[in-house]
């Protein structure tokens, strides 16, 4: 019995040396690399590791936006979508030309469909960074949605003054072209994204969209296979690429 008790106080013991010793290896983190850690953390898409180390960062620099908007993107990953926004809009209110929490907000207006919020965010971007192709190809993205392909195309045409080799958005102003039914213009910039980047599944996918409309059975269903083959998770595309084969097979 004597021997079971001293067994059990020396497990103890042992517990305890082990838990002060983590506590003081965690508490010899710097800042610095408590930080490091949640970036690591949040690359690798350890979200909620991410989310526990910013939150220690800013326990000691609460004003940090490049902490608050890293933190806002592990929060949005998580789909907590509230916190993700007020980490974004206090970088914001901390440090209004601070562009990526900008860009960071207006992307998570745009997936709340909050169109007016986000187009503002993106303009913001504009005034502050007129050299960044983000502000005017996400805020051209955002009127492609709203259905306003005039100026979508207009802010692809900066964003391609910017850099003019972008597949991306070569294939978002086919898009807007298709919209105001420049069908010659939008087939023209399908092939120049393809051909800048043979990996754009979105632009093999709306090429093929067109071509299904006009009845082009066979170039439709060659492109939604090629962004089913760059992106096996793409839905829509197996969902027109089905109704060609039901068709075929009618």
């Amino acid at each position: 019995m004597i021997k079971n008790n001293y067994l059990f106080i020396c497990f103890i013991g042992l517990i305890v040396v082990v838990f002060i010793r983590f506590n003081d290896a965690y508490a010899q983190e710097s800042p610095e690399q408590i930080f490091r850690m949640g970036l690591g953390y949040l690359n690798e898409g350890s979200y909620e590791d991410a989310v526990n180390y910013f939150t220690q960062f800013l326990a000691s620099y609460p004003e940090n936006v490049r902490a608050l908007n890293y933190r806002g993107l592990a929060y949005e990953s998580l789909k907590n979508y509230s916190e993700a926004l007020n980490g974004f809009s206090l970088a914001i209110q901390l440090s209004s030309h601070y562009t990526p929490a900008l860009i960071n907000r207006g992307k998570l207006y745009v997936l709340r469909q909050n169109y007016s919020d986000a187009i503002n965010d993106f303009t913001n971007v504009i005034m502050l960074d007129p050299s960044s192709i983000d502000g005017y190809l996400y805020r051209g993205s955002v009127y492609l949605i709203s259905k306003q392909p005039g100026l979508a195309v207009s802010d692809f045409n900066s964003a391609l003054t910017i850099n003019p080799n972008s597949s991306e958005v070569y294939s978002k102003r086919a898009e807007a072209y298709l919209q105001l039914e420049r069908i010659n213009d939008a087939l023209v910039d399908f092939a120049k994204a393809t051909k800048l980047n043979q990996n754009n599944s979105m632009a093999y996918y709306y090429r093929g969209s067109y071509y299904y409309i006009q009845n082009d059975t066979m170039k439709a269903l060659e492109d939604f296979n090629y962004a089913i083959q760059l992106s096996p998770d793409f839905y829509e595309a197996y969902y027109k690429r089905g109704h060609i084969l039901y068709e075929l097979k009618s």
